[in-house]
């Protein structure tokens, strides 16, 4: 079995499977001229929620324990006023959420307009 044979699309109006030569393509989205997009306010909520709770989760374990109080306080250099006590820790997280959200934004647009140049759209 070659690498055509192994490539197929799905269509998701039949729900069969077709071969194709050139590449996977998986239409999920019915009249797209992209096989998918990614909607830029959801990953960058995700990833806002991810950044600001694994700062929040550092900090805590940093006040309780001191374990990581050096990680916290290098990163409060790029996270202003994040710090291991409790406003720090509320401050560092609502500032890594923000920089998460629009990290998160930035990319999803980004690969929406490779994936647009790259399908020909």
């Amino acid at each position: 079995m070659d690498l055509a044979e192994l490539c197929i699309e799905i269509n998701v109006k039949s729900g069969v499977t077709e071969p194709r030569g050139d590449a996977l393509e998986i239409n999920g989205l019915v009249g797209s001229s992209t096989p998918f997009s990614i909607d830029a306010s959801t990953t960058g909520f995700g990833l806002g929620v991810a950044w600001g709770g694994a700062l929040v989760f550092l900090g805590l374990i940093a006040m309780m324990t001191g374990l990581g109080a050096g990680l916290v306080e290098l990163l409060g250099y790029v996270h202003i006023g994040y710090k291991a006590t409790i406003f720090g820790i509320f401050k560092g997280g609502m500032i890594g959420f923000l920089y998460g959200f629009i990290c998160g934004a930035v990319l999803s647009i980004a690969c929406n307009t490779f994936l647009a140049r790259r399908m020909g759209a």
